[in-house]
């Protein structure tokens, strides 16, 4: 059964400068309701998926993580993380 009101979704791809502040602005946020991130990383070759790893292992109740095994783009990756929504609302954000 589905409890989170709304699913935040962030695309990255060689966002290692940037990410960590991102998710840390989201998880600093006081809400009175549930919320989950889904990341599909976008093949970033930069170390993006060792940070992306660190927050998942520390916060495994908010964050949902993907891996696109090539570079696929912004539309394909869109539709991929559209088929793990399963909130009422959603957000898009970047990762940057």
């Amino acid at each position: 059964m589905n409890n989170h009101l709304i699913d935040i979704l962030i695309l990255t791809h060689n966002h290692k400068k940037f990410i960590a502040n991102c998710l840390d602005t989201i998880l600093d946020q006081k809400t009175n309701f549930i919320f989950k991130i889904l990341i599909l990383d976008d093949f970033s070759n930069d170390g993006t998926n060792d940070i992306l790893e660190k927050y998942k292992y520390n916060h495994k109740d908010k964050i949902e993580l993907y891996y696109n095994e090539t570079n696929q783009g912004v539309i394909k990756s869109v539709k991929y993380l559209a088929t793990k929504l399963k909130s009422k609302y959603i957000t898009f954000l970047d990762g940057d």
